[in-house]
């Protein structure tokens, strides 16, 4: 009950995110990402998931990409090549907040476009227990899950989990859509062998 609660009022709280298209053109590069020493851990409890999947359906049917606060600054990492193609990095400081963009992977154009988000959310941090980071991608209606970190993830380990989604090494461990038909948010893919 009282994760409900608190879920509730931070998702009230939340501001919106800024607008979805990014120019990249007019972002200013910058030398390196500040790296944390120690490589974060995977962190695979469900129970993290479906905090993360109530914040999303708080959000409403019409908008699957989860919301982050505004960002203080961000800057262009150098890109770097896939068998899929070439990825953008844009790097955001990290800062605490009810749900803040650590990064975004962009990759292809046009209908080929796509964006993975690196977030920290607070609400999962708060009741897990330490810095909750994830990695997620809304294409088509579907939004993705593909890990969650304790601590703050690496850029050079979260370039090697997206040229692996990019070349189709691996896959989401959850995915979710809300169907016009359905009154609620509805979980399609669930990796019960990686999730516990």
């Amino acid at each position: 009950m009282r994760f409900l609660f608190v879920l509730t009022i931070a998702t009230l709280l939340l501001p919106a995110r800024p607008a979805e298209a990014i120019d990249l053109t007019k972002i200013d590069q910058c030398d390196d990402a500040v790296q944390p020493r120690k490589k974060a851990k995977t962190h695979n409890k469900g129970m993290v998931f479906a905090m993360l999947i109530a914040s999303l359906e708080e959000q409403g049917r019409g908008d699957l990409i989860p919301a982050y606060e505004p960002l203080t600054s961000q800057c262009l990492l150098s890109p770097f090549e896939t068998k899929a193609g070439k990825v953008q990095a844009v790097f955001s400081p990290f800062a605490k907040g009810m749900q803040t963009l650590h990064y975004r992977f962009i990759m292809g154009v046009g209908n080929d476009e796509r964006e993975f988000l690196v977030l920290y959310n607070g609400i999962a941090s708060l009741i897990d227990g330490g810095s909750i980071f994830y990695v997620t991608e809304t294409k088509k209606g579907t939004t993705r899950f593909y890990a969650a970190y304790k601590g703050q993830p690496r850029h050079k380990d979260l370039k090697k989990l997206i040229r692996k989604i990019a070349e189709g090494k691996t896959e989401s461990l959850i995915e979710v859509d809300w169907p016009e038909t359905s009154k609620e948010m509805l979980v399609h893919k669930y990796s019960s062998k990686k999730l516990h």
